[in-house]
């Protein structure tokens, strides 16, 4: 039988290695619906919903991996490790993964280290000033990141004593002061006035005040919003190219510093060629808020949604969809045909299974195979002893 063949094996195996989506399974990307990768490609902020499994992450790798390819400078940032970092540690630590990722796309212009990169094509092209430049960005970017870093390690709110040095300058000259009011004396030929004025006693009192303050990485963060924006503006200034940030599962940040994370990198990039992609589960997840004063992404306005929750409502598309990601797995392990060991009412099943959800159903997919072996090996055995025992 076709199931029991060693490709279903190579089959189950890739099938269970791509559940979990990273860059080296851009291959195997499947397009939920006709136009969703352009979009998630395009000159626009995006959030993109959808329930674990569905795709979210493959979607944004694949248009990582193609925005990439065409030159353009990306920064990838999978949000759950920051998982339990808080506002303001989480929006410096994001700051840092973006930086970081940024200027290392900035390094790889070499052309004798990377002649394939496709953004240098573009770049050697301009003055040779352009390598001086990028080599100042470099540095003003290394120099934010170790500023950043220090304020990461920093403890907040502490209390700070600033020593403030007050000096008094004292001039004296008794030439200066005028005759005296005793005398008719008049100065002597040839008196300075600059000259006194070089030559008089200075005397220096020092105040010693100390004020009191506290940390704050809150006003640290607004005050370096411009600087911020100036580095995104200069690296559009150099490359030309547009910049794209990925976020990629926001739900892991904690509910009440998501709409402020998604602010405070929206804030850096209006107006500066700088477009967020942001990946999520719509019901984990606040995007917006409204009071005590607007923060975040506002749909329709500031941002458009992608969704990718292919509900069973829709279970021919949802069906579909599901279809053709498991004959991508079924072509590269080079297996039978779907429809060779797959009944289509075992699909229909699997598709319900799943609640129409990518990862589930390749889960479900791959133990249907061992369940259905097991039970074509028990189903074999009884006939064998049943025609042995015919056979006496």
């Amino acid at each position: 039988m076709k199931i029991f063949e060693e490709s279903i094996d190579e089959l189950a195996t890739i099938v269970e290695e791509g559940a979990r989506a990273d860059f080296r399974n851009t291959k195997r990307f499947v397009e939920p619906a006709q136009g969703t990768l352009r979009r998630a490609q395009s000159r626009r902020h995006h959030i993109i919903f959808g329930r674990r499994g569905s795709g979210k992450s493959s979607l944004l790798f694949k248009s990582a991996e193609e925005l990439t390819e065409k030159g353009y400078p990306i920064a990838f940032i999978d949000l759950e490790p920051f998982k339990g970092h808080q506002y303001p540690d989480i929006i410096i630590s994001v700051l840092i993964a973006a930086l970081a990722k940024i200027k290392l796309w900035l390094q790889d212009f070499d052309e004798n280290e990377r002649p394939n990169r496709k953004w240098y094509e573009f770049w050697k092209k301009k003055t040779t000033d352009k390598s001086e430049k990028i080599a100042s960005l470099n540095d003003q970017i290394q120099k934010t990141l170790n500023e950043l870093i220090n304020q990461l390690h920093l403890s907040d709110d502490a209390s700070l004593i600033n020593k403030i040095n007050d000096y008094t300058k004292k001039a004296e000259s008794d030439r200066l002061k005028g005759a005296s009011s005793t005398t008719d004396t008049i100065a002597p030929l040839g008196f300075s006035i600059e000259g006194e004025v070089a030559n008089s006693r200075e005397d220096f009192s020092s105040k010693e005040a100390q004020e009191e303050f506290k940390r704050s990485k809150r006003d640290y963060l607004l005050r370096k919003i411009i600087d911020f924006q100036g580095i995104f503006k200069e690296l559009y200034s150099l490359t030309e190219r547009d910049c794209f940030l990925f976020l990629d599962d926001l739900y892991h940040i904690l509910r009440k510093d998501q709409a402020s994370l998604i602010d405070y990198f929206h804030r850096i990039s209006k107006g500066n060629k700088v477009w967020l992609k942001i990946g999520t589960i719509r019901t984990r997840t606040d995007w917006y808020q409204h009071t005590p004063q607007p923060m975040g992404l506002k749909l329709g306005d500031d941002a458009d949604e992608i969704n990718l929750d292919l509900t069973l409502e829709k279970f021919s598309l949802s069906k579909d969809f599901l279809r053709k990601i498991l004959r991508v797995y079924i072509e590269e392990a080079n297996a039978p045909k779907l429809e060779e060991f797959v009944a289509d009412t075992g699909l229909d099943r699997l598709v319900l299974s799943s609640g129409g959800v990518a990862r589930d159903f390749l889960g479900l997919f791959r133990k249907s195979i061992t369940e259905a072996r097991e039970r074509l090996s028990k189903t074999s055995s009884v006939r064998l002893r049943n025609y042995k025992i015919a056979a006496k």
